[in-house]
């Protein structure tokens, strides 16, 4: 089985395309195109708050002069439609229930793409106010009930995600504990908090001047003997987030150090054949430089693989980094599936068509987009289980009807 694309200028007046084997004449795929593009309007919310908060009604209208069945994409902007954020794809009602929790505040929009298959049309919301989000910290490292010696050097490490701004990072990163501040930034190292239990906090401020805090507790003991070799990491998980087509390789540094006695020797290794971990082995304190390799991921994939961290002469110590490549945009929010799995055209039953239909989305030689319903699970892909439930469905029929 092979692939191939084709580029054509479109011509006006244009009723089907079709992929024909010229040697024999056969037609191996067609697509009708209609004359004319879909009719929409009407976007609003309803029952909505100003400014909005939790969970709304998003309505429109549209029609087809044609009478072809139409798809919607709904599409978020913060900054009048210059960058867009896939709330749902192909979905089949003219309503969707948008939770503003995940988005950003402040001025936005709301799109409706509407399609035939081909012709598109699109509206946009009135201008409306999403209520701003407070900042979400993290504490990476240590984690909660750590316990050291009175006098050890402590390693911090947090970071903070914003909706509005991406990311709080720099002195708007605050460390405590209580009433004692023990410095700003993501990254932190102290040797003298007290014996006993400290509470410990990360405070991140945003550019509205919004906060949250999140809290672990530190045991210190007065026992002023120390461990044995005691392997520790920084940062405790990894993530990379690049364009769709990006093949230059990502890099990441992970410093490994002994935060107990005597020496410590290491050994780095990966589970999976992109994520590459030098040097291969070691001694504490060390840096562990790690790469990814993103060539050959498609768009909208998202893949996970380990670092692994072994002390070969303490049996028994080993720490694993958790490492994310993400290719492109994933939605922040699950598409919708709606209807019966397999019936791509929405018609109330699976044809000999929608099946091949769907092998082709599967071998990647035809977009999701030509059959969503066939995407049962909404993960953007169609395998091979799914296309078992919409044989079954074209046996025995549709549930319903729909």
């Amino acid at each position: 089985m092979l692939s191939f694309s084709e580029v054509v200028s479109f011509v006006a007046g244009t009723t089907q395309a079709r992929v024909v084997h010229r040697p024999s004449g056969q037609v191996l795929v067609s697509q009708v195109i209609s004359a004319n593009p879909p009719v929409i309007g009407g976007v609003a919310l309803r029952g909505a708050s100003n400014p909005v908060t939790g969970t709304v009604t998003l309505v429109w209208n549209a029609s087809d002069p044609d009478g072809d069945v139409l798809r919607f994409d709904i599409l978020y902007s913060r900054d009048g439609g210059a960058s867009l954020q896939p709330l749902a794809i192909g979905l089949a009602r003219t309503s969707l229930q948008v939770d503003t929790a995940p988005l950003g505040g402040g001025p936005a929009l709301l799109r409706i793409v509407a399609t035939d298959g081909v012709n598109t049309a699109r509206a946009d919301s009135p201008l409306f106010t999403v209520a701003n989000k407070p900042p979400r910290p993290r504490i990476l490292l240590p984690a909660d009930g750590t316990r050291v010696h009175f006098g050890q050097l402590v390693n911090f490490s947090g970071e903070a995600e914003d909706l509005q701004d991406g990311g709080v990072s720099g002195s708007n990163l605050v460390w405590t504990a209580g009433t004692r501040t023990l410095g700003r930034g993501p990254l932190l190292s102290v040797s003298d908090l007290p014996v006993g239990t400290n509470r410990i906090a990360l405070t991140a401020t945003n550019s509205l001047g919004l906060s949250a805090s999140t809290t672990i507790n530190v045991i210190v003991d007065d026992d002023l003997t120390l461990p044995g070799p005691t392997l520790s990491l920084a940062p405790s998980e990894i993530a990379w987030s690049v364009a769709a087509g990006t093949n230059q390789t990502q890099s990441a540094q992970v410093t490994i150090g002994n935060s107990g006695g005597g020496n410590l020797k290491w050994t780095a290794s990966a589970d999976a054949p992109w994520l590459l971990a030098t040097p291969a082995e070691g001694s504490a304190p060390g840096v562990l430089t790690v790469t990814a390799d993103p060539a050959g991921f498609r768009a909208g994939t998202q893949v996970h693989a380990n670092l692994l961290v072994e002390t070969p002469d303490v049996p028994g110590q080993v720490a694993t980094v958790p490492v994310t490549l993400t290719m492109g945009n994933i939605y922040a929010g699950p598409l919708v599936q709606l209807g019966c799995a397999g019936d791509c055209d929405a018609d109330g039953s699976v044809t000999i068509h929608e099946l091949v239909t769907m092998v082709n989305v599967a071998l990647e030689n035809a977009p999701i987009a030509s059959c969503t319903r066939g995407d049962v699970n909404s993960d953007s892909e169609i395998t091979i289980d799914e296309i078992i439930t919409a044989v079954n469905n074209a046996l025995n029929g549709c549930a319903g009807g729909a």
